[in-house]
């Protein structure tokens, strides 16, 4: 009748809280917003205000497919601001951003690029470009006649910005830094006229990231070619713009990732101690992985750093943001697929501080959210951006593809809730297999299609904004519910949680389903023989002695040993002694019945002696002490007498003495 009992588990530990979980608060429910602009539309940037309210940054076609920065700002909900731009929305001025930071007095300063130059933007707080920052709102500079392009973005306190990319000098791409002052001129104090070059290994090289330091001086982290293997690339820059000498080689620092090719570099941060925390993306066999590094403020890698922990496969295109949390944690973002499918997915990944992957954050340390649709030969969107809000909870934005691809638009996420996760201690993955629970608000829905997995393939788990959660469970045919257990939750009726919101403020509560009918067990045991039956009928051993028996059923069991044997006790589901054994069918059950082989003493008058002791074994019996004596009537060589007596039944092995004739007693 297979396991008698199947208990699914619903519960978080409060001191492992997972926060890798849509926040049912933000996007009325669903913990997401996507928002589409103009024709197509891709994010890549985002900023939180002091206030919580969220910009986002990236790029939009238009209908006559020209493009123009495109920015949306959110409300701490996830509904769009109708108090920046049109409806939450600017779109202004041509090209896209790749960038965004949030000055002091509250206007956004946007970077990115336009016809191949370089282009950065200065926004008020309502959106409307600020007319006292280079030409009407915007600046523009061409590094190079071949082309230049904005990826990252920083700003000095002194209210300079520092933009970092690549540029080409007609052979090679080179890391390119240029710095604006704050009315959007170039900053003649920094480099050539505003602008810094540097090639970075021995071929094409370009700005991932950007970050400042304390003292001034700039780290820039990204892509590198050297000795022909493309590898992560770093270097240091003094305020003025010139290579910091003090920093790995000459202020650059490449770094192969065990020795292989196509190992590209990324997204940066600076802990409050100095040193250098970047991410890599390795292009594995199936996909790609990536891997945390952590430099020391002379550009050495830190050797207490466990770098060796990446994360999954099929993170391709790579790791395109980084940021530090509070507690020293590294969290990571970018786009990637599943192994079975084409459609792109937003990948979150976290560490704690040593490197080693945070299982508090999920399991297997990550999360995803689906991104739409996809196609094979369809890239999926290349960037994606991390913020954290002063409360913790972090916010990702990137793109959602749309019409197999062709399309795009803006998707923000929020991670972070109280959750109520559904684990099994059986197969719960097939039909009839114990049941369902279902939640209302919905979330929780434990059918066989897995609609309560989440995040994906990691546990049944669902997060739920602050209140009430009602959790009802429906038996499968076969089966019925037997009670929950667990906080404040007891009985076979509805079970009510109540969810505060907070993501550490888990709740745990136990839901058992038991099968109709139970399984009893009878085992035989001793070296004796015999019949167990029971009243209801159903066992009969030895023909069969395993039986289901509806559940709660109390089975009397009744044991009748053979004619050469004797019951000798019960042992197991409750039962004991040697009268009949009642059995309460709760739960699956197993029962020993142990019936102990006799030595029923045979009749040996008058046998041989070897007769005599064929027979003293056939029944379970020794031969002890043979004795010879003289007699009138029985012939020589036969038995004259026997202890014990015959037909009694002793205990197997007992010994039967003999005593054997002589024959006549000689004449004297």
């Amino acid at each position: 009748m297979g396991l008698a009992v199947l208990a699914f588990l619903l519960a978080v530990g409060s001191a492992a809280a997972e926060p890798g979980v849509l926040d049912p608060s933000f996007g009325a429910g669903s913990g997401e917003v996507t928002t589409g602009i103009g024709t197509s539309a891709s994010a890549d940037a985002v900023v939180v205000q002091p206030d919580g309210k969220i910009v986002t940054a990236g790029g939009v076609v238009k209908a006559d497919s020209s493009r123009d920065f495109a920015l949306a700002r959110y409300e701490p909900d996830g509904t769009l601001d109708s108090t920046f731009g049109s409806g939450g929305i600017v779109q202004s001025p041509a090209g896209a951003a790749s960038a965004v930071a949030l000055q002091p007095d509250g206007e956004i300063v946007a970077a990115g690029t336009a016809s191949n130059q370089i282009r950065v933007a200065r926004y008020n707080a309502d959106g409307s470009l600020d007319e006292s920052f280079g030409s009407g709102g915007a600046v523009t500079t061409a590094v190079s006649g071949s082309g230049s392009v904005a990826k990252a973005l920083v700003l000095q306190p002194d209210g300079k910005i520092v933009v970092g990319g690549d540029s080409s000098d007609g052979l090679e791409t080179l890391f390119t830094l240029v710095r604006y002052d704050a009315n959007g001129s170039l900053d003649s104090t920094f480099g050539n006229s505003g602008v810094v070059t540097t090639q970075v290994g021995t071929g094409n090289s370009s700005v991932d990231s950007l970050a400042l330091q304390s003292d001034g001086k700039i780290v820039a982290d990204g892509d590198a070619v050297d000795n022909s293997l493309a590898v992560p690339g770093l270097a240091r820059y003094n305020a003025d713009g010139s290579l910091d000498t003090t920093f790995g080689s000459g202020g650059i620092v490449t770094t192969p990732v065990f020795g292989a090719n196509g190992v590209t570099g990324g997204p940066l941060a600076l802990q409050p101690d100095g040193k250098i925390v970047t991410v890599a993306t390795w292009p594995g066999t199936v996909g790609a992985d990536w891997f945390p590094e952590r430099y020391l403020s002379d550009g050495s890698l830190d050797p207490s750093f466990h770098a060796g922990e990446g994360f999954g496969a099929n993170t391709s295109p790579g790791a395109s943001s980084l940021v530090l949390l509070p507690d020293g944690k590294i969290a990571v973002a970018g786009f990637g697929s599943l192994a079975f499918s084409t459609s792109p997915r937003l990948v979150i990944a976290r560490w704690d501080s040593d490197g080693t992957t945070d299982g508090t954050f999920s399991p297997d340390g990550g999360a995803t959210i689906a991104a739409g649709t996809g196609s094979t030969g369809t890239p999926a969107p290349a960037r994606a951006a991390l913020a954290l809000q002063p409360d913790g909870r972090l916010v990702v934005v990137g793109s959602e593809s749309e019409n197999g691809g062709a399309t795009q638009q803006f998707l923000l996420a929020r991670l972070g809730a109280s959750t109520i996760t559904v684990g099994s201690s059986g197969d719960f993955n097939s039909a009839d297999n114990g049941g369902q629970i279902s939640s209302s608000p919905a979330g929780i829905d434990c059918s066989t299609d897995l609609a309560c997995l989440y995040p994906f393939f990691s546990r049944w788990q669902h997060a739920f904004a602050a209140g009430p959660v009602t959790l009802t469970a429906t038996p499968s045919t076969g089966w019925h519910f037997a009670g929950w257990s667990g906080d404040g939750c007891s009985g076979t009726g509805t079970c009510q949680v109540q969810m505060s919101g907070d993501p550490a403020d888990d709740q745990h509560v136990n839901a058992s389903f038991v099968l109709d009918t139970e399984t009893l067990v009878v085992r035989k045991a001793g070296s004796g023989a015999g019949d167990v039956t029971s009243n209801p009928s159903g066992i009969n051993c030895g023909s069969d002695c395993t039986y289901g028996f509806a559940f709660d059923t109390n089975v009397i069991l009744t044991a009748r040993p053979s004619g050469d044997s004797r019951f000798t006790g019960w042992s197991g589901g409750g039962c004991a002694g040697k009268a009949t054994c009642t059995v309460g069918m709760n739960e699956r059950r197993v029962v020993r019945a142990r019936f102990q082989g006799l030595c029923v003493v045979p009749r040996l008058k008058g046998e041989t002696v070897r007769a005599a002791r064929k027979n003293i074994r056939k029944a379970h019996c020794r031969t002890g002490r043979t004795s010879r004596s003289y007699s009138k009537v029985i012939r020589v060589g036969r038995v004259i007498s026997q202890r014990p007596r015959a037909e009694r039944r002793l205990p197997i092995g007992t010994k039967v003495d003999l005593v054997v004739s002589k024959g006549r007693r000689p004449l004297p």
